[in-house]
């Protein structure tokens, strides 16, 4: 039984053997190629980290001292202020105890709501004592002006810069500053967000008129007349201090196109520039009107509000407009008044109208009494005038004789008849006015009468326009039982 369970174990023995080697062959090929592959990153990391801080090590090498510093404001607060759109100078610095060999290169800045730009492309070289030695520094400024209200963070940026290594080598390093932080606010409650804005230390807006049909020597007032189809060009020059031209406002948006004129914008021109330290820009606009009609032309003030950064206070400048006048062309003038012809020739048709309408009336109708009047004074027949005046007064007040006709002294008021124009009447004077005063009063008398008695209200107790009367008829009843 043993030799057996030997012989049993012997052969699994020689089974089993050669299949181990086999796996430990594949377990030492599996990790060679892991330990070459690791060693292929390994060294491509340790080769990138040298080429990164190989000219670092180099200046160091070499003993060439390099610093960097870079800030937005002189203030010991650990974020500084400012306003929207002010304009803030990130100020970056970098000097060396050698000096420089080369160009210094600085990277782009790129925040959302942040616009950056490097206006002075040109440093300011100094130099400074430093732990007895002498260091030779370039300070480079870029302007930022955000766009928004809230906290700014500027990521690290990076600084290209060769310097001279003392065994004369020239040797070259990229340095990054550290991150900055700043916020920006709205700097006042009182700005109208509807209308634009911006923020600037000081503003000056010139403004100039030219007319298409102006004479180059201006002598001639009559070659300054304007007529429709003329144009007028409109020039506002916006310049200011410590902002950029893009961010000036366009001001004459404000006044589009009317009736009196078509307006037609030109290119708007950007100036910056940089003198002595101080940042100026410029915005210049320019507009013409075409004028569509004659008459006066007016041209509206406009409105420009700024922040005085300087001052810390809003200000606001307005720009004066202007007024001018317009000679009328046949066609403009036909055009411009077009409504006005219809409604007149309008009016004479219907007067017309009713001229044929009223004589066709009274071709069959009895004339008015007043036209009537009228007609007999002009064909200067006193006496059937006279005639007329006692059929009137006979017909309307049935009175016979115009010396027993009682005025009524509103009627005498309203037609101003005066007191001795029914003297006067009977005296035979022959007068147009007196006439046509008594014609016009008994013609009221009549009317008057007639309203009157339309607007009477009938009497609801008669009984009680005589109280004795109604007393007695009381006394007179025996009370019921």
């Amino acid at each position: 039984m043993k030799n057996i369970g030997w012989f049993k174990y012997e052969r699994k023995t020689q089974y089993t053997r050669p299949r181990l080697k086999h796996q430990q062959r594949l377990l030492s090929g599996w990790a060679v190629i892991v330990g070459y592959i690791m060693l292929l990153i390994f060294s491509g990391s340790v080769y990138a980290q040298r080429a990164q801080t190989q000219p670092e090590t180099q200046a160091a090498k070499n003993k060439v001292n390099v610093d960097l510093r870079a800030w937005v404001d002189d203030s010991s607060n650990d974020v500084p202020t400012f306003s929207v759109y002010q304009q803030v100078i990130l100020y970056v610095d970098v000097g060396t105890s050698r000096w420089f060999t080369g160009g210094t290169r600085i990277g782009a800045v790129e925040v959302p709501d942040l616009i950056a730009k490097q206006r002075n492309q040109l440093a300011t070289n100094y130099t400074e004592r430093h732990s007895g030695q002498t260091w030779s520094r370039q300070r480079w400024e870029i302007t930022l002006y955000p766009q928004v209200a809230k906290n700014f963070v500027i990521p690290p940026i990076a600084v290209n810069v060769q310097v001279s290594a003392p065994d004369g080598t020239n040797v070259t390093t990229t340095l990054y500053t550290q991150p900055i932080r700043f916020k920006a606010v709205l700097p006042s409650g009182e700005i109208k967000q509807d209308r634009p804005w911006f923020s600037a230390s000081q503003v000056g807006v010139t403004q100039q008129w030219l007319q298409s049909n102006q004479a180059a020597d201006n002598h001639s007032s009559e070659e300054r007349h304007l007529r429709v189809g003329d144009a007028i060009t409109r020039t506002i020059t916006i310049v200011a201090d410590n902002s950029l031209s893009i961010l000036l406002p366009d001001v004459m948006t404000q006044l589009e196109h009317s009736e009196q004129f078509q307006a037609y914008p030109e290119p708007n021109t950007f100036t910056d520039t940089q003198t002595r330290g101080e940042y100026r820009s410029s915005r210049k606009e320019q507009v013409v009107y075409i004028l569509q009609q004659g008459g006066e032309v007016s041209f509206p003030n406009l409105e420009l509000q700024w922040w005085n950064t300087d001052k810390q206070q809003l200000e606001r400048i307005e720009i004066e407009g202007a007024q001018y006048h317009v000679k009328h062309t046949l066609k403009s003038f036909l055009r411009a008044y077009a409504h006005l012809f219809l409604i007149v020739f309008a009016m004479l048709v219907f007067v017309m109208i009713g001229i044929v309408v009223t004589r066709r009336y009274y071709s069959s109708h009895p004339k008015p009494n007043w036209l009537v009047l009228r007609k007999l004074i002009k064909q200067g027949k006193w006496g059937t005038a006279r005639a007329f005046i006692y059929s009137q007064l006979r017909r309307e007040t049935k009175n016979l004789q115009i010396a027993q006709w009682h005025i009524d002294r509103q009627v005498q008021s309203e037609h101003r008849v005066r007191d001795d124009d029914v003297s006067r009447f009977l005296d035979g004077e022959e007068n147009a006015s007196i006439f046509t005063r008594l014609s016009n009063a008994i013609q009221y008398s009549k009317n008057r009468k007639v309203r009157l008695a339309g607007l009477k209200v009938p009497e609801a107790l008669p009984q009680l326009k005589n109280p004795a009367q109604f007393k007695s008829q009381g006394d007179n009843k025996t009370p019921s039982k």
